[in-house]
C-alpha cells in the first residue's frame, strides 16, 4: 500500500510539473564563435618572444529564458570555451571537462512602469568607460515614453559574517537616467558612488584597511540620423582614499570622449577621440582617471583589445582607459551584398609621461567581413602597430602585429 502511495504521489507531481511547464514559454538563444590568431612582438621587441602566441579557441554562450508570465521571466546565461589542444580543459583529446560557467542568473519582472532585475546579471553605462560587466545585485528601472530612470546596486564584495566584517563590504550605487530628445537624440547623465571602509586591493591602489569613497559624475549625448551619428561623453571623478597608515589622498580626475560617423552610400567614414587624465609624479592628490573594477572600453586591435580580445601591447592601458590620449579615423565599405571591408588608423600617447616617454604608437587595423551563409559570418582581421618609445625603448625593438579570423553565428 505504501509503495502504491509513493508511486501515485510521483505521478501526480509529474502531471503537475508537466502542466505547469506547458503553461510557460521557454526560449533558447545564444552565440557561437571560433577564433584563430597569431600575435607577435607584443612586448615591443623580438628577442624574448614572451607574448608570442598562435592558438585557436571556441567560445559558446547559451541564454535560457523561462517566460513564466507576461510580466515575469527567469534568465540564465551559460558560457564555456575551449582552447584547442589545452590539456587542462576540454580542448584536449578526449574532450571531457568541467568548463561550464554560469555568468547570469536573474529574475526579471515588471510592476507597472517599473522593471526589476535581481540576481547575477549584466549591465553597463558610460559606454563602458565606467562600467560594463556581469555582477551580483539589482537594477530597478522606471520607464515611460521618452524617459527611463535606472538605479543599480552592484555588490563588489561581501565582507561576510562576524564582528566588523561589514567593513570589508564594497558597494556600487548608480543612477543613470536617459532623456529622449525627439526621435534622433538622447542625453544620459549618470552618477556612480563606490564606498568601502576596508577597500582592500582595488584599481585605486588601496590596501587592506584603506577606506574608499569615490564618485563618478558624467553624461553621454547621442545624435543619430539616417546619414550621420555623433556622440559625446564627459566624466568627472572625485573622492577620497582614507590611507590607513598614510595621509588621506584626494581624487580629482576626468575623461572626455567624442566620436561620429557619416554614411556615404555603401561607404561609411567614422572617427573618435578620447582623453583620460594621468598622474604626474609631483601630484600628491590622485589626478589619474581610473575606472572601477568592471569597466572596459575596447578600441584598437593591438593597443585596445579589440575583436580578438586576447592581450594588449606593452604598457598600453588597453580597455581600462587611464592616462591616455587616443584618436581614430577609419572607413568601411560594402563591396558586395555579403562582403564588407574596413580600415582604421589609431594614434595613441600617454597623457602624462611614463618612464620619460609619451608616444605609444600608430596602429593600422584592417578587417574583412564575409557572410558565408545566412547568419554565419567570417571576420578576417590584420593589425600592425608602429610602436613608439613608450611601448618599448631598447635593443631589438620590433613592431607588434596580429592576424586572426573569427567564424561566428547567433541563434
Amino acid at each position: 500500500m505504501k509503495s502504491v502511495s509513493v508511486v501515485s504521489l510521483i505521478g501526480l507531481m509529474m502531471i503537475f510539473f508537466t502542466t505547469f511547464s506547458l503553461a510557460m514559454e521557454h526560449r533558447l538563444g545564444g552565440n557561437w564563435s571560433t577564433m584563430a590568431l597569431t600575435m607577435r612582438n607584443f612586448t615591443g621587441e623580438d628577442q624574448t618572444k614572451a607574448m608570442n602566441l598562435s592558438q585557436a579557441e571556441t567560445i559558446v554562450g547559451i541564454v535560457y529564458t523561462t517566460q513564466i508570465s507576461e510580466n515575469l521571466k527567469f534568465v540564465n546565461r551559460f558560457e564555456f570555451s575551449s582552447v584547442w589542444g589545452d590539456e587542462d580543459r576540454f580542448g584536449r583529446i578526449g574532450a571531457d571537462g568541467l568548463d561550464l560557467c554560469i555568468t547570469n542568473s536573474y529574475a526579471d519582472f515588471d510592476l507597472g512602469p517599473v522593471n526589476f532585475r535581481l540576481g547575477v546579471q549584466d549591465w553597463g553605462f558610460a559606454r563602458g568607460f565606467i562600467f560594463d560587466d556581469d555582477f551580483a545585485g539589482a537594477v530597478v528601472t522606471y520607464e515611460v515614453e521618452g524617459f527611463e530612470l535606472p538605479f543599480a546596486w552592484i555588490k563588489g564584495r561581501e565582507g561576510g559574517i562576524g564582528k566588523d566584517q561589514s567593513d570589508d563590504d564594497l558597494d556600487y550605487y548608480a543612477i543613470s537616467p536617459v532623456f529622449e530628445i525627439g526621435d534622433t537624440a538622447s542625453i544620459n547623465p549618470y552618477l556612480l558612488y563606490i564606498t568601502s571602509s576596508h577597500a582592500g586591493e582595488s584599481n585605486f591602489d588601496t590596501e587592506e584597511k584603506d577606506g574608499l569613497d569615490v564618485y563618478y559624475l558624467g553624461a553621454d549625448f547621442d545624435l543619430e540620423t539616417d546619414s550621420c551619428a555623433l556622440w559625446l561623453t564627459g566624466i568627472w571623478l572625485a573622492g577620497k582614499i582614507d590611507r590607513n597608515e598614510d595621509d588621506d589622498q584626494d581624487i580629482s580626475a576626468g575623461l572626455a570622449a567624442m566620436g561620429g560617423s557619416v554614411a556615404l552610400g555603401d561607404a561609411e567614414i567614422h572617427g573618435e577621440f578620447f582623453y583620460a587624465t594621468g598622474q604626474n609624479d609631483e601630484d600628491a592628490d590622485m589626478k589619474a582617471f581610473i575606472g572601477p573594477e568592471g569597466n572596459g572600453y575596447a578600441w584598437a586591435e593591438i593597443m585596445g583589445e579589440g575583436q580578438l580580445d586576447i592581450e594588449v601591447s606593452a604598457n598600453s592601458p588597453g580597455p581600462k582607459i587611464t592616462n591616455i590620449m587616443a584618436a581614430n579615423i577609419g572607413a568601411s565599405l560594402d563591396v558586395a551584398e555579403e562582403i564588407s571591408v574596413g580600415l582604421d588608423l589609431w594614434y595613441a600617447k600617454f597623457a602624462e609621461k611614463v618612464e620619460g616617454e609619451y608616444y605609444l604608437g600608430t596602429e593600422i587595423d584592417a578587417t574583412v567581413t564575409y557572410e558565408l551563409l545566412e547568419g554565419l559570418e567570417l571576420d578576417i582581421i590584420v593589425a600592425y602597430l608602429f610602436a613608439g618609445d613608450a611601448t618599448y625603448k631598447g635593443a631589438h625593438q620590433a613592431n607588434p602585429f596580429e592576424i586572426g579570423t573569427i567564424l561566428s553565428f547567433e541563434f
